[in-house]
């Protein structure tokens, strides 16, 4: 994560983050529905601008949007949507040489393509035990 702090409360940020997915393929021959099931690598950098509210002792709160790009790993990654758009809040803690920015973040990415013999679905792979 890299910010750059600009006047009256604004600021830009990127960030680089891992994110595997879970893609799932089905595949429908006319008699029969196959799934295939793979774990590829997905890296996420969203570029957001960040307004911060007027702070409050030891809070400062904020809101961020600004558009996310994703590149992927795998055979099939060209049918994956490459961008997207993020926005989120947080809260800037400060105490003493302690810096914490808990936030919540949504992101919609663009529609992945369809397979010419069946569909792609994306997740975020669940826990495996």
């Amino acid at each position: 994560m890299v910010e750059l702090h600009l006047p009256l409360g604004f600021s830009v940020e990127a960030d680089a983050l891992y994110h595997p997915l879970d893609l799932t393929q089905e595949i429908n021959n006319g008699t029969s529905t196959f799934r295939n099931s793979t774990l590829i690598s997905s890296w996420e950098f969203p570029i957001l601008a960040k307004y911060h509210f007027l702070p409050f002792p030891l809070l400062k709160p904020y809101v961020e949007a600004g558009p996310s790009f994703r590149a992927t790993g795998g055979a099939v990654s060209n049918y994956l949507s490459k961008a997207g758009f993020t926005v989120g809040a947080g809260v800037e803690i400060k105490f003493r040489r302690l810096h914490l920015e808990p936030e919540l973040r949504y992101i919609r990415w663009g529609a992945d393509a369809n397979l010419t013999y069946g569909q792609t679905i994306t997740r975020r792979p669940s826990a495996r035990h």
